[in-house]
């Protein structure tokens, strides 16, 4: 009720208090007493769950329980050192060792009051509670100086990772714990958002909170990445990035490591009518490399670089300098019917790494001595039907005339930097005298 005049309020000066006393107990007086969950008076020792109340004014002996009444007083009162409180304690809590003597240490013990001073007589405590002793109090949290006493009294576990049987935040909900902040334990734990929803979930951070957004609505569930323009958005830093579904594309695929495909199916892109593949620059030319097989072209392919591959069949009957790019030696399987002619590698260079040349024996068994020459400052190094090349600067590798078998070949690759690689033969080779 709101007094609409003048009220004559009942008033105390907040010194001298009356308490009803614990059944069957003896308090003395300039003893310090507590009041326990009861409310009755006690002395003071080392427990929990005690609020401080005042130093006893005069001894009283109580046999039934609230029957007899004790007065204390609360103010600032002296007690002894158990422990080593400095003055660097001065206005933290101090706790109860028992009736005569406090401690800084707040396991398993009581607040006795606020610390003030310390001198030769011993410390000085402010026994008059604060509004925070008696909320801490109220809930069973007096040793607030124990972080696994306090956790256990409101039933969340010990230590300082509390455990919780479920949690709704109506606001938002900030996490410093750094890595592993927010842990999950249990199998097949989730994150469930809101449904039917085109912004579900965003996640980000404060520069962009949509980094990450789960759309949810009904059929059209998805994960949209978003990230700054002309920067990656999505990047699988280890291991490897699996889509075992069809994929769409509408924009640019950038394959700095290269494209490659297990099934048979292969790589199909765009429509008959379209240019669909471009491929390097002047500036900056690459190769098409088939591995195996070759490659089908129904149409013009152009390129800046070697193109090795393409399965294509040459006849010379003269010695035949192999250009590094196009489609006529990238690739090429060079057959040579014509007694010592041969294949004349280009020398290595940075735009012809991955070129490939066959040079095939196509004339009569014991009758065509043919292979390749290589610049003066280039390598050949491999090994074909168990015949090493020495890897002598500027010597190529042959076939041997006598022993020669029409169809022996001999296909070598170059590394872009010094060396042509024998990556495949048949035949009696060995490198050039």
């Amino acid at each position: 009720m709101t007094i609409t005049a003048d009220r004559n309020t009942p008033f105390r000066d907040g010194v001298d208090f009356v308490y009803p006393m614990a059944a069957n107990t003896t308090l003395y007086a300039g003893q310090a007493v507590v009041l326990n969950s009861a409310g009755n008076a006690e002395a003071a020792s080392l427990a929990t769950g005690k609020i401080s109340a005042g130093i006893c004014l005069e001894k009283v002996t109580s046999t039934t329980i609230a029957l007899t009444s004790v007065k204390v007083r609360r103010g600032v009162a002296c007690f002894d050192n158990h422990g080593t409180i400095t003055k660097a304690s001065i206005g933290d809590n101090v706790y109860f060792y028992d009736d005569v003597a406090v401690q800084a240490s707040g396991t398993s013990a009581s607040v006795a009051g606020k610390m003030v001073d310390i001198d030769s007589l011993g410390v000085w405590v402010d026994l008059n509670p604060d509004v925070s002793t008696g909320l801490v109090a109220a809930n069973n949290l007096s040793d607030v100086g124990t972080v696994a006493t306090a956790c256990t009294s409101l039933g969340l576990g010990t230590g300082d990772s509390p455990t919780f049987t479920g949690i709704t935040a109506t606001g938002d909900v900030t996490l410093q714990g750094g890595a592993g902040a927010l842990t999950m334990t249990t199998a097949a734990s989730s994150v469930v958002c809101l449904n039917n929803s085109a912004t579900g979930l965003l996640m980000g951070s404060s520069g962009m909170v949509d980094l990450l957004v789960f759309d949810t609505r009904t059929g059209v569930e998805k994960i949209k990445v978003k990230g700054t323009t002309t920067q990656v958005a999505l990047h699988v830093d280890v291991g490897t990035f699996l889509v075992d579904e069809a994929a769409t594309v509408t924009g640019i695929i950038y394959a700095d490591g290269g494209i490659r495909t297990t099934a048979a199916a292969a790589l199909a892109i765009g429509a008959a009518t379209t240019t669909v593949v471009n491929i390097g620059a002047t500036a900056n030319p690459v190769a098409i490399t088939c591995v195996s097989g070759a490659i089908a072209a129904p149409a013009t392919i152009t390129a800046a670089g070697a193109i090795s591959g393409l399965g294509l069949t040459s006849v010379k009957t003269n010695d035949y300098t192999v250009t590094t790019g196009g489609a006529t030696d990238g690739g090429a399987v060079i057959q040579c019917a014509t007694d010592a002619k041969y294949v004349i590698l280009p020398a290595i260079a940075a735009g012809n790494k991955g070129l490939k040349v066959t040079c095939q024996n196509t004339g009569a068994d014991d009758g065509v001595l043919t292979g390749f020459k290589i610049d003066a400052n280039n390598y050949v190094k491999g090994t074909v039907v168990g015949v090493s090349a020495a890897a002598t600067k500027g010597k190529g590798f042959l076939s041997t005339k006598v022993g020669a078998n029409q169809g022996d070949y001999l296909t070598v690759m170059s590394d872009g930097t010094d060396t042509w690689w024998i990556i495949g033969g048949v035949g009696i080779w060995a490198e050039q005298a």
